[in-house]
């Protein structure tokens, strides 16, 4: 199964939605050097660690440069106060604003 679809059968988005998403996101994405990163992680891990310690780097990311918060279906993600959390309902709605 290609990855796409894998992303259609979890979301319940079509391909062409999928498609959006990918290219908006895509125009977006910077590359940021560990050492940006590593100042936060010690917050990232009070703030997640407990929870799901795979996610401290996103939280550590999330906390060092300016974002408009992280895109994730995670439940424990609704946890967390000090970062603003996507759903993807809520993408679809922002996006077809625009």
């Amino acid at each position: 199964m290609s990855i796409k679809r894998k992303f259609c059968r979890l979301s319940g988005l079509s391909l062409d939605e999928i498609d959006i998403i990918l290219s908006l996101l895509l125009e977006n994405i910077s590359i940021a050097p560990a050492q940006i990163i590593q100042p936060n992680l010690i917050e990232a891990e009070r703030i997640i660690g407990g929870i799901d310690p795979g996610d401290i780097p996103f939280v550590a990311l999330a906390l060092s440069i300016e974002n408009d918060g992280i895109w994730s279906s995670d439940k424990h993600f609704e946890k967390i106060k000090q970062i603003k959390v996507w759903k993807t309902s809520d993408l679809l709605r922002h996006i077809k604003k625009l």
